[in-house]
């Protein structure tokens, strides 16, 4: 039987504890080491695992775009000061 762990504070949540632990609720599923009960107990914390899986994702991509915007934009200004100091020749 697979027991179910405390809920982990925020500041100690972890994607890849959780996914390992949504991969051994999925496993002993599988194996139909669970009551029918306990299934569809365990298959509701699943969904929940996999929820805040998906929204730190989210969160995480957003950072990312985030971070490629402003690299972006520090590039682009860092070309605008060079070409303040010494311009391009224009393409032919």
């Amino acid at each position: 039987m697979v027991k179910s762990k405390p809920k982990q504070q925020i500041d100690d949540w972890n994607y890849e504890e959780t996914v390992d632990r949504i991969e051994e609720i999925l496993e002993a599923i599988e194996r139909g080491d669970l009551e029918l009960a306990e299934v569809f107990s365990q298959f509701a914390l699943s969904v929940d695992y996999l929820d805040r899986c998906e929204n730190f994702l989210a969160q995480q991509q957003e950072k990312v775009e985030l971070l490629i915007e402003t690299l972006g934009d520090r590039a682009r200004s860092a070309d605008w000061e060079i070409d303040k100091i010494s311009p391009r020749p224009p393409l032919h």
